[in-house]
């Protein structure tokens, strides 16, 4: 196995993709070769990765989320995706759904337009919320590695603790992607 290189100018594209990079490292290297450091983490790969190779960074496609939501929620608050995930939104949708509530596919979809809603109240959200529960899992998206990772692991691991899950974590994202 071979040692983890520092993600700096010079290394090459092709050791950039063998590696786990984090978006702490991928933002400070962005920050090292003068690249934007916003966006999400696939984003901000790629444009690393493009610096890295030389090349024009990609434009960004990412929605600008905007924090809408001022004041007191309600169910009656209406929310204009894109919308931040904030701390706010996440009390209230917890308070409303349960200590269950999670901002999965179907939310992170639905707050971040990708669902087509111009606007929805809070009251909607939660009702999609109890509506979506019985459908199984989707895929995860490509940049919720960890989270894709867990779900093969714990398939293969069954009974494991959660301190399990973050050790073989932990080691799986030391090694090389070959």
């Amino acid at each position: 196995m071979s040692e983890r290189p520092r993600l700096r100018a010079g290394l090459q594209p092709a050791e950039f993709d063998r590696w786990y990079w984090t978006v702490a490292d991928l933002r400070a290297a962005a920050r090292s070769l003068g690249v934007a450091t916003g966006g999400r983490k696939a984003e901000l790969s790629a444009r690393v990765r493009a610096a890295l190779a030389g090349e024009e960074a990609p434009p960004s496609t990412t929605p600008r989320p905007r924090d809408t939501l001022d004041g007191e929620l309600t169910l009656e608050t209406v929310v204009v995706p894109p919308q931040r995930m904030t701390r706010a939104l996440r009390t209230f949708m917890a308070e409303h759904c349960g200590p269950g509530f999670r901002f999965d596919q179907h939310m992170r979809d639905l707050f971040g337009g990708a669902s087509g809603v111009a606007e929805l109240r809070l009251a909607d959200a939660v009702d999609i919320w109890f509506r979506t529960r019985d459908e199984a899992p989707g895929p995860i998206e490509a940049q919720f590695e960890y989270n894709q990772f867990v779900r093969k692991w714990r398939i293969s691991n069954p009974g494991a603790t959660h301190d399990d899950v973050v050790a073989a974590w932990w080691d799986h994202r030391s090694r090389p992607r070959d």
